[in-house]
Order: structure tokens, then C-alpha cells, then sequence
């Protein structure tokens, strides 16, 4: 079995084994993890990438005042690149879908009595 999985700005696949394991009045479920694969999001790496620039162009614009009237730009760029990568990032793995799983479960039991 599969699981997507989400890591900052990484994106990939888990594949593990899930065991179902019988208890008394519920059942456990378990999974072992055999491959993690993993990718970058080069999207989000050249959106931070801009703001980096924007960042370095700021640390140097009291060493070269030329730079100053590109400031406000700058820090735009900085502050934008940041928030627009930094609102999109999550974390993601087998665990949080298993825990999702049983809140669904226990909801819909709940449901039907």
C-alpha cells in the first residue's frame, strides 16, 4: 500500500505493509514502512529562490546605496516569496491519514447509534 506524503517542500510516496490486527472489541491497524520516495516542489524552490535574491539585494544595499532605490522591491520580493511558499507547506505522512481514519471511524459510530 501506498500513502502520499508531504514534507515542507518535498512531495512523495510511502510504500509499506498494513496489518490489520484483531483486539478484543476493535481492531489495530499497522504500518510498516518498506520505500520512501521523495521530490522536490521546484516550483516553490524558484518562488523562494526570487525572495532570496530580494533578501541578499536588502543585506547589501548599506554597502552599495545605489541599491536603495531597488529596496522597496526587494523587500516585496522577500516578503511575498515568504508567505506565498510558507502558507502552502504542510507535513503529511502515513500517520496523519491513519489518525484521520479513526476520528472518521469513531464519528461514523457515533453517527449510528
Amino acid at each position: 500500500m501506498a500513502f502520499p506524503v508531504a514534507a515542507g517542500l518535498r512531495h512523495g510516496l510511502v510504500e509499506g505493509r498494513l496489518e490489520i490486527v484483531a483486539e478484543a472489541d476493535r481492531s489495530r491497524l499497522a504500518f510498516e514502512v518498506e520505500k520512501v520516495t521523495y521530490w522536490l516542489n521546484w516550483s516553490a524552490i524558484a518562488i523562494l529562490s526570487v525572495g532570496a535574491s530580494g533578501g541578499i539585494l536588502l543585506l547589501l544595499w548599506p554597502l552599495y546605496p545605489v541599491l536603495l532605490t531597488l529596496a522597496p522591491v526587494a523587500a516585496i520580493a522577500a516578503f511575498s516569496a515568504w508567505f506565498l511558499v510558507n502558507a502552502r507547506l504542510s507535513n503529511s505522512g502515513p500517520r496523519e491519514f491513519l489518525e484521520g481514519l479513526r476520528v472518521e471511524i469513531e464519528s461514523s459510530d457515533e453517527d449510528s447509534w
